[in-house]
Order: C-alpha cells, then structure tokens, then sequence
C-alpha cells in the first residue's frame, strides 16, 4: 500500500517535470518554470543551474514532511502532512532584486500547478501553499534569493477495519 506523503511528493515532482533523466537531473517543464532543475529532496552534487526547485527538503534542520493521522469510523485515516520546498534564483552579480523577481516568479508558478491541480492528479483530497519565507543571500560569488515554503496535504485513505 502507497503513503500519502510518497505519493504527494512523487504527484508534486510529475507536475513541474518528467522523470529525472539519466544523470539523475529533472527539468521542470511547468509554464513559468521551464528550465529550471528539480530535486527530489536535497540536491545530491553541486547545482549548475542558477534557477532551481527542491520538494521534501530538511530546511534549517527541519522535517521534509510532518504529519498526523486521524482515524475514523469504517477504516477511514483521515491526514494532513506539510512538505518543505524551496525555491532559489542565483546570480554572480550582487542586485537582489532581480533574483528576488526570478525566485518569486518561481515561487507563484509552484503554487499556480497546486491552484490547478488541487487534488495532485487524484493523490489527495487538497493541496496547496500555506506559508513562505524569503532570504536574501549575498556572498562572494553573488546574490541568492531563497523561498522556503510549506505544501500542505489533506488526504483521505481507506484501511480494512
């Protein structure tokens, strides 16, 4: 039997891309964020692409996913879980405000594929955005605009009683 969180994690990847291609990258080819490299959890080597998504991330130490689960009457499970996301725009140059733009644009596309596809393909009940945060970043090799955000899930399963 799938979990929802598994499923949740694998609709939300398939609705910004294809399946990672043999080195393991995924490019997102949802409007508005075509081109820009996918994770599945933390990046496993050093990004190339200045412009990237990561779904189910520890961010600052955190869970990729919390949850909880309530049982009903009939083997009803009814749960609701957050899934921790990013998005980050990177430049060599040091204005802010452009990646700013750049990862906000990233950021409203994420949540426009949720606002269109609410129940993740048929994977859950609801899924949507329910908080963000942003950090500017300026180091030597440039500026960087991180969101990280939270993807909640409401979702309803059935288990024999």
């Amino acid at each position: 039997m799938s979990e929802p969180v598994d499923d949740a994690v694998n609709a939300i990847l398939g609705l910004l891309g294809p399946a990672p291609d043999a080195n393991g990258v995924r490019t997102a080819t949802a409007a508005g964020v075509a081109g820009w490299q996918v994770f599945d959890g933390p990046p496993l080597a050093d990004i190339e692409n200045p412009d990237v998504i990561g779904v189910g991330l520890a961010v600052e130490g955190g869970a990729a996913a919390v949850g909880e689960t309530r049982r009903e009457i009939g083997g009803r499970h009814v749960e609701s879980f957050t899934v921790s996301c990013a998005v980050q725009s990177w430049s060599g140059d040091t204005a802010m405000s452009g990646m700013r733009v750049r990862a906000y644009g990233g950021f409203r596309a994420v949540r426009d594929v949720l606002v269109a596809n609410r129940d993740l393909g048929g994977v859950c009940d609801w899924a949507r955005v329910v908080r963000h945060t942003y950090r500017p970043v300026q180091g030597p090799d440039g500026a960087l605009a991180l969101i990280d955000f939270a993807i909640r899930v409401d979702a309803t399963r059935f288990e024999g009683v």
